[in-house]
């Protein structure tokens, strides 16, 4: 690029993917931050009125960014790393969103949240330290104990649920 149109074209194209990154971060925390206060939250107390939740959304906000922070002064961990980590994250929603969309009858939302929220905490952290350290048995537990604890969880809790 700096040979075809000089330094100032680097800059430009510079400057178009650091604004073109904050805007996909931008959009990722602000889905984060709505799904947790007007869908997880509910589930769990739906007594809480609007402007507690907007203030609980103001925290999450925070809360990712310094976490995204944290994540990335990781030592020894890379763009392969974090490719992977979101890879496991999204196996976790992957069957309670299919099964959400095609036979919605057969799930009930608190079991769908719990079902995540235990795969997030359980398989996730086994999953990104097993990856980090190379441990490669270790991280397939971790990536399909996520797969099959949100599976297994909102489809027999539903089921429990009625």
């Amino acid at each position: 690029i700096s040979e075809l149109l000089g330094s100032w074209g680097l800059l430009l194209i510079v400057f178009m993917l650091l604004t073109g990154l904050t805007s996909l971060l931008d959009s990722q925390i602000t889905s984060i931050t709505t799904l947790v206060t007007h869908d997880v939250i509910p589930q769990i107390n739906n007594k809480i009125g609007e402007s507690k939740l907007i203030d609980i959304g103001r925290v999450i906000v925070v809360f990712l960014i310094l976490l995204s922070w944290a994540i990335v002064n990781i030592p020894g961990a890379n763009i392969l790393y974090f490719g992977l980590l979101m890879g496991c994250v999204c196996i976790t929603f992957f069957v309670p969103s299919i099964v959400a969309l095609f036979k919605p009858e057969w799930l009930k939302p608190k079991s769908i949240v719990l079902s995540i929220l235990l795969a997030l905490f359980i398989g996730f952290p086994i999953y990104a330290y097993a990856s980090l350290n190379k441990m490669v048995d270790l991280s397939l537990i971790g990536f399909f104990s996520c797969l099959f604890i949100s599976s297994g969880i909102s489809l027999i809790g539903s089921r429990l649920e009625k």
